[in-house]
């Protein structure tokens, strides 16, 4: 059977809900890995185009984090940021980290 799906799209597609958004170090579970600080961005590229998006800059580094093997993260901060590509852009940062859930 064939299909016109592309499974990296696909995982792609389903890797920002893998990974968990929490507010700061002290709401992590305990037993946590630090794997990386992560930025995602999103980018105005012409006048008549959407302006940058939160939303889509911290889903662009759930992504990221993903595939660094993380399943949480924490933002700490998004900014817009001078770009010669984008008549705005948008990026936003954060702390990627392996947690182990409680399987209670």
């Amino acid at each position: 059977m064939s299909t016109n799906l592309d499974k990296e799209n696909f995982d792609n597609y389903f890797a920002v809900g893998k990974v968990k958004t929490y507010q700061s170090a002290n709401d992590l579970p305990k037993n946590n890995e630090f794997i990386a600080i992560v930025e995602g961005n999103s980018c105005q590229e012409k006048a008549h185009l959407a302006e940058p998006d939160e939303i889509e800059a911290k889903n662009m580094a759930k992504r990221k984090a993903n595939k660094l093997d993380a399943n949480a993260i924490i933002f700490s901060q998004c900014v817009f940021v001078e770009s010669t590509a984008c008549l705005q852009e948008k990026v936003c940062f954060g702390r990627a980290y392996k947690v182990q859930l409680d399987e209670s």
